[in-house]
């Protein structure tokens, strides 16, 4: 179990405070963190959620009795009301053993688990503009939901079915009429009923238009 450095580490503040809005912008918050023992430490900033952050520096040493300043820079991201309670940070300590003031990745690297204390973790507040709703995560689908696109979805590919079998048989029937006609046989084409037209093309673009945007839309909502 690694021990606490509360006893001699300062931290301030005790939550990072971050406003928004986050999705365009960058965010700001700072630490400043004290040596209150008699020896040189080093220390490292840790997180939660470290592709969320930049930290400068996120590491360093500290002589007794000195303090430095931690920038925490909070990238953009689309914030998730949800995620709010996830992001923490914590400063890991360690007394600097004697001549070892260069190679502190080695240092970190090397050090055993009774050798890095770890300060109490300090939870990140995210601050939305008051003109900024936070926004509601999405719904998850109902089960009726699927049922009325899937219904909708079969009923429109019966449509275009039924539309290209008549399309189908009055283009035949229309073939015949010309063929009767091209051989004399004037007497027996009857009339055209008015409705005999072959049907417009565009209406089969217009149908499996709706019919795509219904499947798009069954899988957003499976999803």
């Amino acid at each position: 179990m690694t021990a606490s450095s509360d006893s001699f580490l300062v931290i301030e503040p005790a939550q990072l405070r971050f406003k928004g809005p986050f999705k365009d912008e960058v965010s700001s918050s700072s630490l400043k963190i004290t040596n209150h023992s008699d020896k040189a430490i080093t220390f490292k900033i840790k997180t939660t959620a470290p592709k969320r952050y930049c930290v400068r520096p996120n590491q360093g040493i500290l002589n007794p009795g000195a303090s430095t300043n931690i920038a925490v820079m909070l990238q953009p991201f689309t914030y998730d009301p949800a995620e709010k309670n996830k992001h923490k940070f914590m400063v890991q300590t360690m007394f600097l053993p004697e001549g070892e003031h260069s190679d502190l990745e080695t240092l970190w690297k090397n050090a055993s688990p009774e050798q890095v204390m770890t300060s109490n973790k300090m939870r990140c507040v995210f601050e939305q503009p008051a003109d900024v709703p936070e926004e509601s995560p999405l719904r998850p689908p109902e089960p009726g939901d699927i049922k009325k696109v899937t219904e909708e979805v079969k009923h429109l590919r019966e449509e275009i079915s039924s539309v290209m079998s008549e399309n189908q048989q009055l283009m035949e029937e229309a073939t015949r009429l010309r063929r009767q006609l091209a051989s004399g046989d004037v007497a027996s084409v009857a009339p055209l009923p008015p409705t005999t037209a072959p049907a417009d093309p565009m209406m089969y673009y217009v149908l499996a238009l709706v019919l795509l945007c219904c499947g798009v839309l069954i899988g957003r909502v499976v999803m």
